[in-house]
């Protein structure tokens, strides 16, 4: 985590003035372990070009309340601090995706909630909190389309958790395909559909695990057969082969 969570953090701090007057509709896109310091934009120049120099960076007086994965996405999730949602670290134990997590915030007191209240269609695709296994295939109150990753990151070989308004929650197994089972364009290619086809207005949240490790690239569009074997390589690795280096 680092501040440029903040600017999503601050920006759905306009979400219920939003929801009391015109219902726009609400794209909230987030990355995971988008750190400045480490250079999370260096290898992202999309990302750089159309939401960081476009967007806002507090590089002086912005911080965040816990710079922990499960913490600050229960803050988003919630627009609460950690000690007010009870989830303080990665473990189910520090409640990141606990019994009381499930039983008390996640039920009433997400943004998702509040704004399926309001007249929202609400969808979900990607990264949740770390320890979402889903057993039974939970979906959580709020959503009426969900596509949810089990676990915590991962770029081939993962399993989500579908759902959607009139069709039952099932568990889908991702295999190791470029490009149908690559995560950024399965998030893509969904949330792409429900913004051309859900009801208006729509709450639609698209929650990337890129830049987090094992920092995976796509191949090279010459290269696809042959770089599916890359997947488990390091990003290191797949720079010093000589099929990335040399296209």
């Amino acid at each position: 985590m680092s501040s440029s969570w903040l600017r999503v953090v601050l920006g759905l701090s306009l979400l219920s003035s939003c929801l009391a007057q015109n219902k726009n509709n609400i794209l909230l896109v987030m990355t995971d372990d988008q750190d400045v310091l480490l250079g999370g934009f260096d290898h992202m120049p999309l990302v750089r070009q159309w939401i960081q120099e476009q967007g806002t960076t507090f590089s002086g007086g912005g911080f965040v309340h816990s710079p922990s994965c499960c913490p600050s996405r229960s803050s988003i999730l919630t627009g609460r601090y950690l000690h007010n949602n009870g989830v303080v670290n990665n473990t189910a134990a520090g409640n990141c995706y606990g019994r009381e997590w499930r039983q008390n915030m996640e039920t009433a007191h997400t943004f998702a909630t509040y704004a399926q209240a309001a007249g929202y269609t609400t969808a979900y695709a990607g990264k949740y909190l770390n320890q979402y296994r889903a057993k039974k295939t939970q979906v959580p109150p709020g959503y009426d389309h969900w596509l949810g990753l089990v676990g915590n990151t991962g770029y081939f070989g993962y399993a989500m958790i579908k759902k959607g308004r009139e069709t039952p929650a099932r568990r889908i197994e991702r295999g190791s395909k470029y490009p149908q089972d690559y995560f950024p364009n399965v998030i893509y290619n969904h949330v792409r559909s429900w913004i051309r086809r859900l009801p208006e207005p729509w709450l639609i949240v698209a929650s990337y695990t890129t830049p987090h490790g094992p920092f995976t690239p796509a191949p090279p569009p010459a290269h696809n057969t042959q770089l599916q074997c890359l997947h488990r390589k390091s990003a290191a690795e797949a720079l010093a082969d000589p099929r990335i280096t040399s296209h």
